[in-house]
Order: structure tokens, then C-alpha cells, then sequence
């Protein structure tokens, strides 16, 4: 069984909230917590971001890969993210 933690979702109010206010702390904290748990995976669900995305999942990946070692898994009906490169900063 493969576990991916789905805690960063844009459904939740928190996580609304703490993206408005660009709170890298909340997302660092509910990535390492998902892994201390077991997740082997961090889904990113921050819906279509239309206007915001070139900005906002850069931001959100390196942050979340500063934290925790396993794969990103970008969860998003928007085409034009699912086709960007998104930089992976643990490369050395």
C-alpha cells in the first residue's frame, strides 16, 4: 500500500486561509506531520489557482520540499500546471 497525505487541500478553510496569507509555517508543519505519520507522498490540491498558479505552486513546493523527502503529487484540474515543470530543490 502506497499512503499520500491529502491534508493540503483547498477545500479546508485553513488551508484557504494560510495560502491567502502565504503562512509557509502552516504548510511545513501539516507536510512534516503527514510524513511523521506515514505518508509516502504529499498531494497538493489547491484547485485551478487560474490567475495565481505561476506564483503560488512554486512557492508551495519549494517550501514543502525544504521539510519533507518524498514525492509531490500536484492535484489539480487546471492543464496549464499539470504541464509546468516545477523545480525539485532536493536535487544536488
Amino acid at each position: 500500500m502506497y499512503i499520500i497525505g491529502e491534508n493540503i487541500h483547498i477545500i479546508s478553510p485553513k488551508v484557504k486561509k494560510a495560502l491567502a496569507e502565504k503562512d509557509a509555517e502552516f504548510f511545513k508543519k501539516s507536510a512534516i506531520q503527514q510524513v511523521e505519520h506515514g505518508a509516502q507522498a504529499i498531494d497538493l490540491n489547491l484547485g485551478r489557482q487560474k490567475h495565481t498558479w505561476e506564483e503560488v505552486f512554486p512557492w508551495l513546493t519549494k517550501i514543502v520540499q525544504e521539510v519533507v523527502d518524498v514525492p509531490l503529487c500536484i492535484d489539480s484540474t487546471n492543464v496549464e500546471i499539470k504541464s509546468t515543470k516545477v523545480d525539485d530543490r532536493r536535487q544536488t
